[in-house]
């Protein structure tokens, strides 16, 4: 299953805005976690669209919080399974990349507005 998270942000102003990166990361941490829990996704987006453009940000998470296994082949080894099957929605915390957001592609900004 792929996944698009889709925020639209007002130009009107708000009592409320993110004032930093950390709480955009709680953000979206919240929102996975309600909406995503236990979901297996193989891709998920982040769109953040405002009236002159759509910004997708590139999500990513701390491999060392997947739990680590025994393998039977090499059994003193720990090792982690990231297989993209394997991620399940509010398993590790996700990090937004602002820095690399880049505009998002016109198929889906037009998918998203419809």
């Amino acid at each position: 299953m792929s996944a698009v998270i889709h925020l639209r942000r007002d130009d009107r102003p708000r009592s409320y805005q993110l004032t930093s990166e950390r709480e955009f990361d709680v953000a979206i941490n919240r929102i996975v976690d309600t909406e995503l829990r236990g979901v297996r996704v193989d891709s998920m987006r982040l769109v953040v669209e405002s009236d002159q453009s759509s910004i997708e940000y590139p999500l990513d998470f701390n491999a060392a919080d997947i739990p680590a296994r025994r393998t039977p082949i090499k059994p003193w080894l720990d090792a982690a399974n990231l297989r993209s099957r394997d991620i399940v929605g509010g398993s590790v915390a996700l990090f937004v990349d602002v820095d690399a957001g880049r505009p998002a592609e016109a198929w889906l900004t037009e998918l998203l507005r419809d």
